[in-house]
């Protein structure tokens, strides 16, 4: 007999299957590379590399084994064969999966932002990149090294399913604390960790973004490339008008009355505040900004973004199955 599966988290063999997602982000991001690593990634710097590039008038200094002969008895000039250096990029995935992404009518924000980190992950080695991820759970964190292998992906695979289950227990027996990551210590332990010149992929519902951020944001932007990932439950951007909803755990459960329109408003406020802060930080670190609903397809989202269109001829794992 079958059992259906637990929805409360992510499963490592849903999580694996988004590799045939990940086949579909053929254009994801590349950045100049600061690594020293070989890959498929140019630098901007010429020299000595793998990958021809142009040619030019030969200049002092140059490589004499690099002269181009056929250009030269050609111009009666010597000119010399100039490469290009190909340089892998690691990409590190921030994945929040602290208390307030355990919400959602019926898919959760922590769920679906363990779909969105293991496809980010499974696209990067597609890629020929590194990947690696920083995961953050309610009082702890677990980093993942940039690797150019299936197995750091399954490591991160494997840390989102250990943290969402983890999330899930602690509200089913009401184990929650008020000692929880804030996200500016997110974003501060993050920068402690993270190396120059990487791509910098931030998956939360930016719940507690706030002018604290602003610093941590700033220094990540020198280092490398943000990616805001936002995720976003429909009721959070707009209540339902005339109705009573039962909010909370099982523990504790309230009641909010939608018919309050000063509530309503309010509550569109605090959403919208986010949003344009998000979309201020955009502006100032020329981040991305992508931006999921729990209940819409997160591939086709990606495939916005990252594959020329959506994909409506694939299905993905469904959260809840």
């Amino acid at each position: 007999m079958l059992h259906k599966k637990d929805p409360s988290y992510a499963h490592s063999d849903d999580l694996i299957r988004c590799r045939f997602g990940a086949q579909s982000l053929k254009n994801f991001p590349r950045i100049d590379a600061k690594s020293t690593e070989r890959g498929m990634n140019r630098s901007k710097f010429k020299g000595r590399g793998m990958d021809f590039s142009e040619v030019r008038n030969y200049q002092p200094g140059d490589d004499a084994r690099h002269i181009d002969w056929r250009v030269t008895a050609k111009t009666q000039k010597p000119h010399t064969k100039i490469f290009s250096e190909e340089k892998e990029k690691p990409i590190h995935i921030i994945t929040d999966i602290r208390p307030n992404m355990f919400f959602g009518r019926d898919n959760l924000k922590s769920v679906s932002a363990c779909y969105i980190a293991a496809t980010l992950a499974w696209a990067c080695i597609k890629n020929d990149d590194r990947a690696g991820g920083i995961i953050f759970g309610q009082n702890d964190h677990k980093e993942i090294k940039p690797k150019k292998s299936s197995r750091s992906v399954l490591q991160i695979i494997n840390a989102l399913q250990t943290f969402s289950e983890t999330l899930a227990k602690a509200y089913t027996e009401g184990n929650l604390t008020d000692d929880t990551y804030s996200l500016t210590k997110m974003l501060s332990e993050a920068r402690r960790i993270i190396s120059p010149g990487c791509s910098i992929f931030i998956i939360s519902d930016f719940m507690d973004l706030n002018d604290q951020c602003d610093q941590y944001l700033f220094e990540l932007a020198k280092i490398g490339s943000i990616n805001f990932c936002h995720i976003f439950d429909s009721f959070e951007q707009k209540l339902p008008k005339d109705r009573s909803l039962k909010v909370g755990n099982s523990d504790r459960q309230i009641n909010l009355d939608t018919r309050d329109r000063l509530m309503r408003v309010k509550h569109e406020q605090l959403f919208k505040y986010r949003l344009d802060k998000l979309n201020e930080m955009r502006t100032k670190l020329n981040a991305e900004l992508l931006s999921f609903e729990t209940n819409h397809d997160y591939l086709n989202t990606l495939m916005l973004h990252y594959g020329g269109g959506k994909n409506r001829n694939k299905r993905r794992p469904s959260f809840a199955n």
